[in-house]
């Protein structure tokens, strides 16, 4: 989960992510939940951490700085418990928000990214309960059930190379359906079409901004994404049809600076 590098040599701030933050706390809706995902996975956090690495008797002592050994060292991450027992691994954006919790001025901090606190607490289901970004700062928590919708979104696309482009021939019929469909739900925000190529087979990808998206549980959204191509079978010309969400990281990406072409 580590790049096992001290704060002194790789200064952290995330002034991108600390915005996306102030704009959720400030108005959640799915445009601020959207862009807070988005800088989230490219941010690069501090892990506070007691690193230890095995001297010559093999027993493991705390590192000294420059004589790490990966092959012989270990990391025991702090985490902060919660009143109801639950524990959470802290992820701070700066050394200014790791020193609103300690004040020394040597810290052993692991810089480490969204992707390994992902890996970390869904590899475990006893393991911790999430993690919370500043947990003194903005206090944005993470808990295991968001992330394992989140990992779920991106096991889904990330097992073949997708490739994303524009629509060289409009699909008509097929966007008149969706429109009319979205019209009599009424639930969905914006929807984007474009075309997509995944594992060699060519299709459309419908990346789609709907209420409550973020609240779903995966069997709910299956069975919404289920409706949808039930709606458009035979508009396809024989090709696929992908379904995405902007509240995943796979859909927000793909619906980044591109055009709606249904808007409610």
């Amino acid at each position: 989960m580590a790049d096992n590098q001290r704060q002194e040599f790789t200064p952290i701030t995330n002034p991108a992510l600390v915005q996306a933050m102030e704009e959720l706390k400030e108005q959640k809706s799915q445009e601020t939940e959207r862009k807070f995902i988005s800088e989230l996975r490219k941010a690069r956090f501090l892990s506070p951490a007691i690193i230890e690495v095995k001297n010559e008797n093999g027993e493991f002592v705390t590192a000294v700085e420059g004589k790490a050994d990966p092959k012989n060292t270990r990391v025991n991450f702090m985490m902060l418990t919660q009143k109801d027992g639950q524990k959470f691994l802290p992820a701070f954006t700066s050394i200014e928000e790791v020193r609103k919790w300690r004040k020394e001025d040597k810290l052993q901090n692991v810089v480490s990214t969204f992707d390994q606190y992902l890996s970390i607490i869904t590899a475990d289901e006893n393991g911790p309960n999430g993690f919370v970004i500043d947990p003194f700062g903005s206090n944005i928590i993470m808990p295991r059930e968001l992330l394992l919708k989140l990992r779920e979104a991106a096991e889904r696309f990330g097992r073949e190379q997708v490739m994303i482009g524009e629509l060289k021939d409009y699909p008509d019929k097929l966007a008149e359906k969706l429109i009319s469909f979205f019209e009599e739900k009424g639930n969905v925000e914006k929807a984007f079409l474009q075309s997509m190529k995944k594992g060699g087979t060519e299709g459309f990808l419908l990346i789609v901004d709907y209420d409550g998206a973020e609240n779903d549980t995966a069997e709910q959204r299956r069975s919404f994404y289920d409706e949808i191509a039930q709606v458009v079978n035979g508009c396809l010309d024989g090709k696929g049809l992908s379904i995405a969400s902007v509240s995943d990281p796979f859909g927000s990406k793909a619906a980044d600076n591109r055009l709606p072409f249904y808007t409610r």
